[in-house]
Order: C-alpha cells, then structure tokens, then sequence
C-alpha cells in the first residue's frame, strides 16, 4: 500500500526493480514479487513482497507488522522503490517511448512494422513517407495506473546505409534523379527537424 512513514516504531529500505531483458515484460507494468530483507533490532529478516504494476521510482510500500517491536505493537516496515532503466523503454509518468529503427525502403512505401511493447511484439502500420523523428501513439499500451493505463510513443529513425552495394547505389542515383528538393524546402525542413529534437536520448516528448 503506498503511504508516507510515520516517524516511530518504522523500519525503512529500499527495493530495485529488476531491468528486465530485451525479449522479457518490465517489471513495472505487470508487477512482480520481490525477496526483500531489512535489519531490526533482532537481526536480519527477509520476506517476499508483492511489487504491484505501476510503481515508480520514490514511491513507499507499506508492509504491516514488520517493523520494530513497540509499546503498542509491532511497528510496519516501508520500502522505497527505485526502479532501474530498460533498456528499450523510456518512461515518462505512464507513458512509454520506444525507438524504431526503420530501413530506407520501409520510410519511403509505409506498410507494417513490428515494435516492442510492453505485453511484447506488436504490429504497427506505417504510413508511406515516414520521416525521422515522426512518432505514433498506441493508446493504451503504457503503463497501468489505477486511473486507467498510459500511452506508448513509438518514435522512428531511418537506417541510411553507411556502406551500400554497387546496386543499391546505382537504384538511389535513379531515385534522386526523380527527387528535387529546392534550397528553400531544405530550409524548411531544417527548421521542423529542429522543433523535434529534445527530451531524454534526444527524443521530444511534447
């Protein structure tokens, strides 16, 4: 239960949520039981504590009667959360941002892409012209809050190749004879890529 520690019969400590993997469901949006150990007067003890969804990083948790023995009792022990990065999700509040990375070809025709999510991987239709930095909302798909769920912000990036074969080369010079882009489009778009940059890894969350 979160809650704010009254000053006597209490003892404090603070738990980690564990940085899931890669392929594995974060911690935080389904909850999870950890084994939690504290000191009081008589030694060291340890008890398996339920974590529910949600949690953030400064939050208390209430245990009952696992505090230090006092005149009217056992007092309750408290235990402030702290919870680690991931390594593909950004959390803002109940929000989550992920970034996609997207080849040339899949930018330019649009089509359907898979993403990361919380519950695992998710199909998302891209629209064609996808531009570095555009993002698409999954309504419902953040973090669980007992007001409703947050959000996920799929932000894309575009992979240009750094070194692309002799074909690929001969097929992007015959796409750019068909594209013109005049100095004062590049001004432009300078201008709007600049308004996008921002936020944490460099990701604008307005």
């Amino acid at each position: 239960h979160p809650a704010t520690p009254p000053p006597h019969d209490t003892v404090h400590t603070t738990v980690h949520t564990t940085p899931s993997t890669r392929h594995a469901r974060p911690q935080v949006a389904v909850g999870v039981e950890k084994s939690v150990s504290w000191r009081t007067a008589e030694g060291t003890e340890t008890a398996e504590v339920p974590i529910p969804a949600g949690v953030d990083t400064g939050m208390n948790l209430c245990v009952r009667g696992k505090g230090e023995a006092g005149a009217a009792g056992p007092g309750d022990l408290y235990i402030e959360v702290r919870v680690r990065d991931h390594e593909l999700f950004v959390r803002d509040g109940f929000d989550i941002h992920v970034m996609v990375r997207l080849t040339l070809a899949e930018a330019v025709l649009g089509g359907r892409v898979v993403v990361p999510t919380l519950e695992g991987q998710a199909a998302l239709k891209l629209p064609p012209g996808t531009q570095p930095g555009d993002r698409r909302v999954m309504e419902g798909r953040g973090v669980r809050a007992n007001s409703g769920r947050g959000h996920q912000y799929v932000h894309f990036n575009v992979d240009v190749p750094v070194k692309p074969t002799e074909r690929q080369k001969e097929l992007i010079r015959e796409f750019g004879e068909e594209q013109v882009i005049s100095d004062d489009d590049r001004a432009d778009r300078r201008d709007r890529d600049a308004g996008r940059r921002g936020g944490r890894r460099g990701w604008s969350f307005g």
